[in-house]
């Protein structure tokens, strides 16, 4: 069937509800899409017209590898004092901050940990970059919770990554602050680092239930979220630097969070790493 019209026209026909298209859509995992017009009137009707103003007079041109500073800038706002634009990247999509963490991270003499059901992305990023892999149960019978027990008995001599994802895909469970810093004590006591997703984080349904992001909590925490305008990674690692896409050596920390195309990861000077997203859907706790 020849293609007559922008794929992305023929989308927003079928998810657009109210004009014939589908209330509910459980196949995507992304937001409606939204044209340059709307956007700007969304903008404007919430009395934001400085930032209207801005993205007017934005020039369409080249960034610094590591993107754009204004936006490292707005993205390091969302985390701790620590953490500033120096720490943080812009990538290009949210799948390779991860697979660039990976690879920054572990090799074929390495072993890392992930879990199952989860996001194909967090599972996969450590197996292409040659490293070990085990994968760890999760279930619906204790809510899709990890076990920070079970996920130290994965762990071998040479485990040197954990990969998880919080708010959790696909269930859309929370994790509790005390599981959380059981999961971070397991880690610092055998010298891994977290690489957190948090790629929906900033939607839980009650704030009070918001943890807080692994790169401002864990020396060696990397996360990944997403923002209204670009995909960040902000990494802890001591093996990092900050010349994205490509992380180079000596960068004590990772963060992801993703831009309207786009993906960022940054990194903080304590080592850790965090993800935040304000778009996706909302999770609820278990």
């Amino acid at each position: 069937m020849p293609l007559t019209e922008p794929w992305s026209k023929k989308h927003k026909q079928l998810t657009r509800h109210g004009s014939g298209g589908m209330p509910f859509s459980l196949s995507n995992s992304y937001a409606q899409p939204l044209t340059q017009r709307e956007l700007v009137e969304f903008t404007l009707a919430r009395g934001d017209t400085d930032l209207v103003e801005a993205y007017n007079n934005h020039t369409l041109e080249y960034t610094p590898n590591g993107g754009s500073p204004d936006l490292r800038h707005e993205i390091a706002q969302l985390y701790g004092p620590k953490i500033n634009a120096e720490n943080i990247l812009i990538f290009a999509g949210g799948q390779v901050a991860l697979a660039t963490a990976a690879h920054a991270l572990t090799n074929s003499h390495t072993h890392a940990v992930v879990f199952d059901p989860a996001y194909q992305s967090t599972q996969e990023a450590p197996v292409h970059a040659g490293s070990q892999v085990t994968r760890v149960q999760l279930s619906a019978s204790t809510g899709w919770q990890i076990d920070p027990r079970a996920t130290e008995a994965a762990m071998r001599e040479h485990t040197k990554l954990l990969l998880i994802n919080e708010p959790y895909n696909p269930a859309g469970t929370l994790m509790s602050r005390e599981r959380q810093a059981q999961l971070v004590a397991v880690a610092a006591r055998r010298g891994v680092y977290i690489l957190s997703d948090e790629i929906y984080r900033l939607l839980e349904h009650d704030p009070a239930d918001r943890i807080p992001a692994m790169a401002d909590l864990y020396e060696r925490g990397e996360h990944r979220s997403l923002q209204p305008h670009a995909p960040s990674l902000q990494p802890h690692v001591p093996s990092l630097q900050r010349h994205a896409p490509s992380l180079q050596p000596h960068v004590p920390s990772l963060h992801v969070t993703p831009r309207a195309q786009g993906s960022a990861w940054g990194r903080s000077p304590s080592r850790g790493a965090a993800a935040a997203s304000p778009l996706g859907g909302s999770p609820s706790r278990t």
